[in-house]
């Protein structure tokens, strides 16, 4: 889409094919290493039944979970990138961040109802919010993890490009698996 020069010759292209090696090397090392569990200070014995209930999760005995993870990642990073390179060429000609994030937002909201309700078939239950985490939870997570992320990641697309904001898309899995670590007691291993 030519969003980027690339020249091989130069230090900048070289450092970009260098950088693209790595990161594709880190993520099958990632997936075929999974190495030694580390001892976390905060870890403890008291903390193993919910670390064994949070790493089964999803795996439904499937000896092949993984790999339908690792597409369902493959397919995650595609789509992230192709969202990065529609915002960037949106706010080229509608360069009103907040609106932009406002509608993102929305249809993102009507998306998730949709699916909510085909796999929430009968259920009434998950749509009954009340005054504890079941309201804190989306309004935190609809500002905060949304909203601001949303408006930033425009404001650096704009200035920067997509590539750029990219760049610290790998940052999330890091904080994520560090958040499970502390807040679920996942076991860590050298290969995560």
């Amino acid at each position: 889409i030519r969003a980027e020069k690339f020249n091989i010759r130069r230090r900048r292209g070289q450092a970009k094919a260098i950088g693209a090696l790595l990161i594709v090397a880190g993520a099958v090392l990632t997936i075929l290493y999974k190495g030694p569990i580390f001892d976390l200070v905060f870890y403890s014995k008291t903390r193993e039944k919910q670390s064994s209930f949070a790493s089964s999760i999803g795996h439904g005995g499937d000896s092949f979970g993984w790999m339908k993870g690792t597409f369902m990642l493959i397919g995650s990073c595609t789509c992230w990138a192709g969202f990065l390179i529609l915002q960037a060429n949106t706010l080229e000609t509608y360069p009103a961040e907040i609106t932009l994030t406002a509608w993102v937002s929305v249809m993102g909201a009507v998306m998730s109802s949709v699916v909510a309700l085909v796999v929430n078939r009968g259920s009434s239950r998950p749509w009954i919010i009340g005054m504890d985490k079941r309201l804190l939870a989306p309004i935190y997570s609809g500002v905060l993890c949304t909203g601001v992320a949303y408006y930033v990641q425009g404001v650096v697309l704009r200035e920067r490009g997509p590539v750029f904001a990219s760049a610290f898309s790998p940052l999330v899995m890091i904080i994520t698996t560090i958040m499970g670590s502390v807040i679920l007691a996942e076991k860590i291993s050298l290969g995560m």
